[in-house]
């Protein structure tokens, strides 16, 4: 892992904390998800899970549905890849 990989890692652990707090949740939501965006291997802490549990529990449906289109995002980033690997084999 890079050094902003790392850096990116602690940063959303200390954000997520955060976000899971009912009184700063709207504010830390929205950079989670840019860090999500960026770092998508981000989205397999432990951490990062609970504060999805989390918003898929709530009853904001905004909020799931832009946790939604973030992981869409990256699944279909992911099939890109895989199928450029593929056409190159």
């Amino acid at each position: 892992m890079s050094k902003t990989q790392t850096l990116a890692a602690a940063s959303c652990n200390v954000l997520v904390r955060h976000a899971l707090n009912p009184t700063s949740s709207a504010q830390i939501n929205p950079i989670v998800g840019f860090l999500f965006r960026s770092y998508p291997v981000l989205m397999t802490n432990e951490n990062s899970a609970e504060l999805m549990d989390s918003v898929f529990a709530s009853p904001d449906l905004d909020l799931r549905a832009r946790l939604l289109r973030i992981i869409q995002d990256f699944l279909m980033s992911e099939s890109s890849k895989f199928m450029a690997q593929e056409k190159g084999d």
